[in-house]
């Protein structure tokens, strides 16, 4: 077997040590409930293995918590904010998308969110006497459900209503069970489904549709492996053994060549928690596309 290499969508997770500051830079602020990571990257290396763009991390500890819930919506929506002055899109034409499998829980993040849109298009008089912005909603759905692929039905929707910008919604893979469910990245690079566990589909991005494809995700599943490796690290830790990075990456490829099994891991309570993270995520959304009619803290 070749090298294990961490299966994550988030570019607060890939290793910025020694990455020199014209390829990247990296700013932190702090908040009561949540921590906000800012990466831009400026081009491409080896080493990152992440795209060109600006990637906004949140994370958190207690989703159960209101107060934490709500700030992390609020500081999504200055997230948001930000991504809309860089590309002159307030109070323009937007097409929501909800990614993923509304049958699989781990992977209905997108699907919920998009129940809990506000869409607009089809209040043309509505719109214009009160100034809101024209927004549309899809879930697409998968592949393995409608033979089709997400990005030629987005790119057909596209054509054919002319939005001005995407914003996508889907869950994403985390290398670290501490972040599942904890952790919310917005970008502007689009996204292949499926790419954080090896299932990788056509690429929804600026590159194939021609306008601002913004992202976000949630991390709400793991690769079984990567827990496997975090535990190893953890175990070594904990016992105070200390390992040459090769010797670590020799005991973890031993236990892992006993098996070719990939599983893909999510927390039990993830019923619960995904209705507490779509409305997390479609306050922050509805709020940035039409601020007039939304109450903002």
């Amino acid at each position: 077997m070749s090298s294990y290499e961490y299966r994550t969508d988030f570019a607060n997770e890939r290793k910025l040590d020694g990455i020199t500051n014209d390829v990247l830079d990296v700013r932190e602020a702090h908040y009561d409930n949540c921590t906000l990571k800012i990466i831009h990257i400026y081009k491409e290396d080896t080493n990152l293995n992440s795209k060109v763009g600006t990637y906004y991390s949140i994370t958190f500890d207690d989703l159960s918590n209101h107060d934490v819930r709500s700030e992390v919506s609020d500081v999504l929506v200055e997230c948001l904010h930000e991504m809309f002055d860089k590309y002159d899109l307030h109070g323009k034409h937007c097409l929501v998308v909800g990614l993923g499998n509304r049958f699989v829980v781990a992977d209905a993040l997108g699907s919920e969110v998009c129940k809990k849109i506000l869409v607009t298009s089809h209040l043309d008089d509505e719109r214009e006497q009160h100034d809101v912005s024209e927004v549309m909603s899809i879930t697409p759905g998968v592949m393995g459900q409608t033979g089709i692929e997400s990005s030629d039905m987005i790119q057909g929707i596209c054509i054919k209503t002319k939005p001005d910008f995407i914003i996508v919604i889907d869950a994403l893979a985390t290398k670290s069970t501490n972040r599942i469910n904890k952790m919310v990245q917005l970008s502007d690079i689009g996204i292949a489904p499926g790419s954080g566990v090896g299932n990788t589909r056509k690429a929804i991005d600026q590159d194939s549709l021609g306008i601002p494809v913004l992202v976000i995700g949630v991390a709400t599943v793991v690769d079984v492996w990567s827990i496997v490796r975090e535990s190893i690290e953890k175990g070594l830790e904990f016992e105070k053994i200390v390992l040459k990075d090769e010797q670590q990456e020799e005991l973890f490829e031993s236990i892992r060549n006993q098996s070719d099994e990939t599983l893909i891991v999510t927390p039990r309570e993830m019923d619960a928690d995904l209705e507490h993270l779509s409305e997390m995520i479609a306050q922050a959304v509805n709020i940035s596309l039409n601020p007039k009619l939304f109450n903002s803290k």
